[in-house]
């Protein structure tokens, strides 16, 4: 939701986001900014490693 709709990261600390998760998923934790920061740049950083390891691939064979 976060990266579809572009939202900047403070969005997850508002309270209406908090209560959408609270009324769609009342079990579900919500990650801090922080946490969700740190798990998007991993995910970002995973994306560029597996293009560069196919791209350095395929200039290989």
């Amino acid at each position: 939701m976060l990266i579809m709709d572009e939202l900047p990261f403070m969005f997850v600390e508002r309270e209406g986001f908090r209560l959408f998760c609270k009324a769609m998923h009342p079990e579900f934790l919500i990650p801090s900014l922080i946490c969700a920061s740190q798990l998007i740049l991993l995910m970002m950083l995973f994306s560029l490693w597996l293009y560069l390891l196919i791209d350095v691939a395929c200039c290989i064979s």
